[in-house]
């Protein structure tokens, strides 16, 4: 009989590291937050539109966009503008949102 070459068996995929999971604040957490806790979160802005002393601010990662809405208000911290709503687009719910904002943002100070 004829001797067969045998082939190398197939090598393993490597295992893949699962990613860390992320502690993103749920959406109703972040209402009342000034720009100083937005730019500790979620880093800057990618776009920031003024309008009449208030400003929204939009964040774009693969999965989605929020726009977190900004007025002026009263506060104890002395912040001139707090988040009072947010809007996310892209057919996501807003904790995925953030989730991929943070992450986002995670990564870009990691790296």
């Amino acid at each position: 009989m004829p001797e067969t070459a045998s082939l190398p068996a197939p090598s393993a995929a490597p295992a893949r590291t699962p990613e860390p999971e992320i502690n993103a604040p749920a959406p109703d957490e972040v209402i009342g937050w000034s720009a100083d806790a937005l730019n500790a979160a979620f880093g800057t802005a990618g776009l920031v539109r003024r309008d009449l002393g208030a400003e929204i601010w939009q964040y774009r990662t693969d999965q989605c966009v929020l726009l977190l809405f900004l007025y002026p208000r009263q506060s104890s911290d002395g912040a001139p503008l707090h988040v009072d709503h947010l809007d996310v687009g892209n057919g996501k719910d807003a904790g995925t949102c953030l989730k991929s904002v943070v992450r986002r943002h995670v990564l870009r100070t990691a790296g």
